[in-house]
């Protein structure tokens, strides 16, 4: 199921009533020690709702946010924190999911962001452009 390219304030409505959105997106610092940990990395934190009115359960095992930025746009890599939180599971109708994915974003980069959330293969991803504004 296609649906356009929408800014971040916006939300992505699929024809079968599922609905992607930006909740919110936080800027910090990476902390905490460990493998792969870039302490004091610049962080972009990009929570998702995914809302199913549909008439069947949606299957959130399997979805991929992305986020580039710049321009030219670059792919930014993922960095887990205490605040990221991945979708799981079935999402039955009448109810809505919330994750908080977190990427290493340049400060330098601004309001250039791009986030593509692709739930299935069943639906288009879904991809989000600016800085959502909390």
């Amino acid at each position: 199921m296609p649906v356009t390219e929408k800014s971040s304030a916006d939300d992505a409505v699929y024809s079968d009533k599922v609905t992607i959105a930006i909740e919110k997106m936080t800027r910090s610092k990476a902390s905490g020690q460990g493998p792969g940990v870039m302490s004091g990395a610049p962080l972009l934190s990009v929570q998702v709702v995914v809302r199913n009115s549909s008439s069947k359960p949606l299957d959130l095992s399997a979805v991929v946010v992305s986020l580039r930025y710049g321009s030219p746009e670059r792919i930014a890599p993922g960095s887990y924190d205490a605040a990221s939180v991945d979708f799981s599971g079935k999402l039955q109708p009448g109810a809505h999911a919330t994750a908080t994915y977190t990427f290493v974003v340049p400060a330098d980069a601004g309001d250039k962001v791009r986030v593509v959330v692709d739930i299935d293969g069943s639906h288009q991803p879904a991809v989000f452009r600016g800085m959502r504004r909390s």
